[in-house]
């Protein structure tokens, strides 16, 4: 061969050595670039699947963190709203908190029950032992009435009284007193009221009020003399010669024909003791010297006697103490006259008779 060609030769496989040198570094550049770019991935992915089980761990931990919240603050409601699907084939339990309020609830209507049981009962037995008491004192015989007893009477005797009374003996004294509790004696016509009390365990008191005596009436058409009390009953038939020191003859009273002791007199007659009454009262204050000793009604004039001397005419109850006073003053200058003054006028007329 010649140098020529082994020169080319020689350059040649050089040529060629370079190029496949070329080539293997080429690959292995690539491979390299390749190991890298699958580190790059490789690294990615790790770096990815770290976030991701960070992001469940702190999921996991703010779910943690919101159940000890609840627990601790059973009150406070979290911002996040969750919404739980319901199991209706799940069994629910009651809670501690309500098993604990209804036994409350048990425990609180039992006593009020118990309450009303008690009440009820008690109600029957004390109605059955009153009708048991009303049974016993209406028909013991320890109840039976055996004495009747009388205070406060002077006109008419014990023994009187009781046999105008409507009371019973050997009956039940609560029967008795029930029924005759308010009884009038209307047959005793000094008597003005009866007190009736019960004295265990077998005895009634009787306490009598009597009417006084202050008017003699005369009845002018039956020429009688009547006593009659301060509201105008008629008590007893009487005389002018029985009058005592505080009794009033009276007359100018009109009486019914069949006259009833113990009735009151009619309501123009007693209008006009009402009348009279007044006079009194202002002439006790007035201080005139004299008695009164007589009074007339007649002729619808109000006529007083003094000292069965002088007749004083009156208007009745108007303009009395003016008039008392005049005819104090009158007296005081004339001394004891016997006659008539008038002082219904507005100028006193003395007259004798």
């Amino acid at each position: 061969m010649s140098l020529y060609r082994k020169f080319t030769k020689k350059v040649g496989e050089n040529m060629g050595n370079s190029a496949s040198k070329n080539r293997t570094s080429k690959k292995q550049v690539k491979s390299i670039s390749k190991n890298q770019n699958s580190k790059k991935v490789n690294s990615q992915k790790v770096i990815k699947r770290n976030d991701n089980k960070n992001s469940k761990r702190n999921i996991e931990n703010s779910r943690n963190k919101q159940k000890t919240m609840t627990i601790k603050n059973p009150k406070k409601v979290p911002d996040t709203k969750v919404v739980k699907k319901k199991d209706y084939n799940i069994k629910k339990f009651p809670n501690k908190n309500s098993i604990e309020n209804k036994n409350q609830e048990k425990v609180k209507k039992r006593p009020i029950n118990q309450k009303k049981r008690i009440l009820l009962i008690s109600i029957f037995v004390l109605i059955g032992m009153m009708i048991c008491a009303i049974y016993f004192t209406f028909h013991l015989t320890t109840f039976d009435l055996k004495k009747i007893t009388v205070t406060g009477n002077s006109k008419y005797t014990s023994s009187e009284i009781i046999s105008n009374s409507p009371f019973k003996l050997n009956e039940n004294i609560f029967s008795e007193y029930l029924r005759y509790k308010d009884v009038e004696l209307t047959n005793l016509p000094y008597v003005a009221d009866l007190k009736v009390d019960i004295v265990f365990p077998d005895e009634i008191s009787l306490k009598v009020i009597e009417r006084t005596s202050k008017y003699i009436a005369y009845d002018k058409e039956k020429n009688k003399f009547f006593r009659l009390d301060q509201d105008g009953y008629i008590l007893e038939e009487t005389s002018q010669n029985e009058k005592k020191e505080k009794e009033m003859l009276i007359y100018g009273i009109t009486f019914n024909n069949k006259i009833v002791l113990g009735e009151q007199i009619n309501a123009i007659d007693l209008s006009k003791l009402k009348i009279y009454e007044k006079i009194s009262e202002k002439y006790e204050k007035s201080g005139i010297n004299g008695n009164i000793t007589k009074v007339n009604f007649e002729n619808s004039l109000t006529i007083i006697t003094l000292n069965d001397k002088l007749n004083v005419i009156l208007p009745n109850d108007t303009n009395l103490e003016y008039k008392l006073d005049l005819l104090k003053s009158i007296l005081k200058k004339n001394g004891e006259l016997q006659g008539v003054i008038d002082m219904t006028k507005n100028d006193p007329v003395f007259s004798i008779f």
